[in-house]
């Protein structure tokens, strides 16, 4: 506001290199994420590891998996039990997991629709390794 009280003319300008900034670093994020090689989710005998969450949860962790649909894009979500660590997630990192279950989502949610994977086998899969586990425990 200040600004454009001193400077009536700069602010088109300014805006003009605003947009033009962050869009050029949107380009840049998004094609650097496309050209990235790196699996996005691995899948073991220990549990999963989601590359955007950057977390590594253990089969122990997990209760249950089901699918959701929001808004288009796909997603397995996990529940998760007592045994997970939420202490470690940062105060952005609650926000978002209170959001998430506020739109009735997880805590931990993985985004299949840009896998070419079958949506049934992959949970089939989840359901498995949990049951296997639950097993192995008792």
């Amino acid at each position: 506001l200040i600004l454009t009280l001193l400077l009536p003319d700069a602010l088109p300008t300014i805006l003009y290199w605003f947009v033009l900034i962050f869009s050029g670093l949107g380009i840049l994020a998004g094609l650097a994420n496309l050209l990235d090689r790196r699996p996005q989710i691995i899948i073991n005998e220990k549990g999963i590891y989601e590359r955007s969450y950057n977390e590594f949860i253990n089969w122990t962790a997990i209760e249950d998996a089901h699918t959701a649909n929001f808004n288009g894009q796909k997603f397995i979500c996990l529940i998760l039990n007592e045994n997970y660590n939420r202490k470690k997630a940062n105060k952005f990192k609650r926000n978002v997991i209170k959001l998430n279950k506020r739109l009735g989502a997880q805590e931990f949610n993985i985004p299949y629709g840009q896998l070419d994977v079958n949506e049934s086998k992959l949970l089939e899969l989840f359901r498995a390794k949990l049951q296997s586990n639950t097993e192995s425990t008792n």
